[in-house]
C-alpha cells in the first residue's frame, strides 16, 4: 500500500516538474529569445557556420546577399550569376550587424552589396532601435567597400494571415527612414516593392505569398528577381557613363 502511494505521489511529481519546466520554457521563448535574438538557435550558428566556411573562397566581384529568410530563400543567382547568399531565416538588423565581420572577404571584394532585413524586428524590437540599426549596417557596410548597396525595403505582409501580428503600417515607417537614410549616404539606393505586391487593400497579395503572408512564392519572387536585376543594370549603366 505505501508503494503503490509512493509510486502515486512520484508520478504526481514528475508532472508537476514537467508542467513547470514547460511553463519555464514558454516565458524564457517569449521573453528571453527576444531580448538574446534568433542568431542564438541552434539552426542559426548551423548556417552561419556553412557561412565562414564559404567566405573565404568567394569570387571577386560578386553580387553579395545580405538578409533573413526571404534572402535565404531567394535564387540569388537569377538576379546576378555567381552572386552569394548570407540570408539566414528569422535574423534581425542587430542579428546581421553582429556578423557583419565574418563576411569581410566578401564585402571587400564584391561589386554590389544587396540587403534586405528588418521584418523580424518587428516582432520585438521598437522602431528606433531598427532605424538606428540600419544606419550602424551602412557605415559598417561603408568601412568595408565603396560599391554600390541597393537596400530592398521591407516587403509588405498580409496581417489578416501573419502569425506574429506584424503591420504595414510601421513596415512603411521604417522604409520611408531608410529610403531618407539612403539619400545621405554616396551610392546606397533604395527599392521598395510595395506598390508592385499589394492588393486594393493594401496588403500582400495572395498570389505572390507561399501561404502564410509574408515569404513569397515563386510568382512573388519573380517580382523581386525583376526588380534587383533592373537595378543593377542602371547601376552598371549610371557607372560607365560616369
Amino acid at each position: 500500500m505505501l508503494k503503490k502511494l509512493y509510486l502515486t505521489l512520484l508520478h504526481i511529481l514528475l508532472i508537476i516538474m514537467l508542467i513547470k519546466s514547460n511553463v519555464i520554457c514558454l516565458i524564457f521563448n517569449k521573453f528571453v529569445t527576444k531580448e538574446i535574438g534568433s542568431q542564438q538557435s541552434p539552426a542559426y550558428k548551423s548556417v552561419l557556420i556553412f557561412h565562414k566556411r564559404r567566405e573565404g573562397n568567394t569570387p571577386k566581384q560578386s553580387v553579395i546577399f545580405l538578409g533573413d529568410s526571404l534572402i535565404q530563400g531567394l535564387a540569388v543567382t537569377a538576379v546576378s550569376k555567381g552572386a552569394i547568399n548570407y540570408g539566414i531565416g528569422n535574423d534581425t538588423t542587430r542579428g546581421l550587424l553582429l556578423r557583419l565581420n565574418i563576411y569581410d572577404h566578401s564585402i571587400r571584394n564584391a561589386s554590389i552589396v544587396i540587403l534586405a532585413i528588418g521584418v523580424n524586428d518587428l516582432i520585438s524590437y521598437d522602431l528606433n532601435k531598427t532605424k538606428r540599426n540600419f544606419q550602424l549596417i551602412i557605415e559598417n557596410l561603408r568601412r568595408k567597400t565603396n560599391v554600390p548597396i541597393i537596400i530592398s525595403g521591407i516587403l509588405p505582409i498580409n496581417e489578416h494571415i501573419e502569425y506574429y501580428k506584424r503591420n504595414n503600417r510601421n513596415i512603411s515607417k521604417i522604409n520611408h527612414h531608410i529610403l531618407n537614410l539612403a539619400t545621405t549616404y554616396k551610392d546606397v539606393t533604395f527599392i521598395d516593392m510595395t506598390q508592385l505586391l499589394i492588393d486594393n487593400k493594401k496588403q500582400l497579395k495572395r498570389e505572390y505569398h507561399i501561404g502564410d503572408g509574408i515569404h513569397l512564392n515563386k510568382v512573388g519572387n519573380i517580382m523581386w528577381i525583376n526588380k534587383l536585376k533592373q537595378t543593377i543594370k542602371k547601376i552598371e549603366h549610371d557607372n560607365r557613363k560616369n
